[in-house]
């Protein structure tokens, strides 16, 4: 949680309290401002949260196989420790006292943004009718309301499930479907509620995290969920996206970066946990290339980009006509 944060929120000592910012309040409590540019910090830990992320998705595939190689999964199990340590004390580094490259102000800044997020899924969960039993640096702990239908928990966690396992989507899906029962006027949080809440959810999301983003980070997801939305397994090859959003450039005339800024960006989006990505090759004649998947339906994902107004421009059967082209190329 705290590497991510200091990932998330920029927190990296060349940023913080940067005097181009003093006017800003950045860090909840404390006052701090943080520089737009990115910091070194983030640089150095991105690359290792990356690398662990990798290693969890092939636990979780190794976990799958009907034969598990037991030697094969202690050795990724041991790494993937191994990388979380480095990254927990990345992050313990910047309250040690004599740190060189540490600043107590990044340490600071880190616990205060994690008790906003403890304290917001607290207030989440409450709202959605659960009530918190305890809560400390990373969990929380929580029983479900007796107005509850017996089904309505396994679903929500379902659904979650369909997100890599993202807890959040559960809480969320939750205080929705609360929510929607309230309005209704009915007694008890059943199931039609959690499936109109899914979809709500879901959409609400998708615009939380695109509001905000730049339009070439737009281009390249708009492209990558193209890509993921005409594949049977809902998946799409960096190689594959990037000439699509090649094509979406020119098409739009706007600035065109190479192949490995578009990765990179796509990379960036992981942050959001929009998107997800694994390493792949096809044998030797294809090289090595990222495969990404989305926690939400493409669709959803293009449906909400297409409100940028130089998405729009486009038309929407003419860039499924490109990528049903370039997933023909690519077989």
């Amino acid at each position: 949680m705290y590497p991510n944060i200091i990932c998330t929120r920029n927190v990296s000592p060349d940023v913080i309290r940067c005097d181009c910012r003093s006017d800003r309040e950045d860090v909840p409590g404390l006052g701090y401002s943080i520089c737009d540019e990115r910091g070194y910090l983030v640089d150095v830990l991105h690359p290792i949260i990356d690398a662990r992320d990798e290693i969890k998705a092939a636990i979780r595939r190794e976990q799958q196989c009907e034969n598990t190689d037991e030697d094969r999964l202690a050795e990724l199990e041991g790494r993937s420790g191994a990388l979380k340590w480095i990254l927990v004390a990345c992050f313990g580094y910047q309250g040690f006292s004599n740190a060189k490259f540490g600043r107590i102000e990044c340490h600071e800044a880190s616990n205060a943004f994690a008790r906003e997020i403890l304290l917001t899924a607290k207030q989440r969960l409450e709202a959605g009718g659960w009530r918190v039993v305890h809560g400390i640096v990373d969990s929380i702990w929580v029983t479900p309301d007796p107005d509850v239908d017996d089904d309505v928990i396994p679903l929500a966690a379902a659904f979650a499930a369909q997100t890599h396992g993202d807890a959040r989507k559960a809480i969320d899906l939750m205080r929705v479907a609360d929510e929607l029962t309230e309005r209704e006027g009915d007694a008890r949080v059943r199931e039609e509620h959690v499936r109109e809440a899914q979809a709500k959810v879901e959409n609400n999301r998708v615009l939380e995290v695109v509001r905000w983003i730049s339009t070439q980070k737009k281009l390249c997801l708009y492209a990558t969920a193209a890509v993921a939305a005409q594949t049977t397994d809902g998946t799409a090859r960096s190689t594959t996206g990037y000439r699509v959003y090649q094509y979406l450039t020119d098409a739009i005339d706007a600035d065109q970066y190479h192949q490995e800024t578009y990765v990179n960006k796509m990379k960036e989006l992981t942050t959001y946990s929009l998107v997800d990505f694994e390493r792949r090759s096809h044998g030797p004649s294809s090289g090595m290339f990222l495969e990404f998947q989305f926690a939400e339906r493409p669709d959803t994902v293009l449906e909400t980009l297409r409100e940028d107004s130089r998405i729009e421009m486009v038309s929407d059967e003419e860039v499924e006509s490109v990528v049903k082209a370039q997933i023909r190329n690519q077989s």
